[in-house]
């Protein structure tokens, strides 16, 4: 086993645990809570529909967005959170051209 650090967003250290083949990338619903926001919150502050959030959150195939609406979620949450995101970092994001 390997223990690791992180600092979160407010600076502060956080230890965690990773076992050999257990990396994930974190999911959508993951990084809005994080954030501190909500469904509303999101989709008020990306200025797309709560459905849109729900349907990028489910990570189920047939639920996929436009490629520009999950960019509009993704670059409001990479601003609230002071990191890059984007569609190959995050888990389970299904978009359609």
């Amino acid at each position: 086993m390997t223990v690791s650090y992180s600092v979160d967003t407010i600076g502060m250290p956080q230890i965690f645990q990773i076992k050999k083949g257990d990396i994930r990338m974190p999911n959508l619903k993951d990084l809005r809570k994080r954030a501190g926001w909500s469904v509303f919150d999101l989709a008020s502050n990306a200025g797309v529909s709560i459905s849109t959030v729900n349907r990028l959150e489910s990570g189920k195939k047939k639920n996929a967005v436009s490629t520009l609406f999950a960019y509009k979620v993704l670059n409001t949450l990479s601003d609230k959170l002071g990191e890059k995101l984007t569609l190959e970092n995050v888990e389970n994001l299904h978009v359609k051209d």
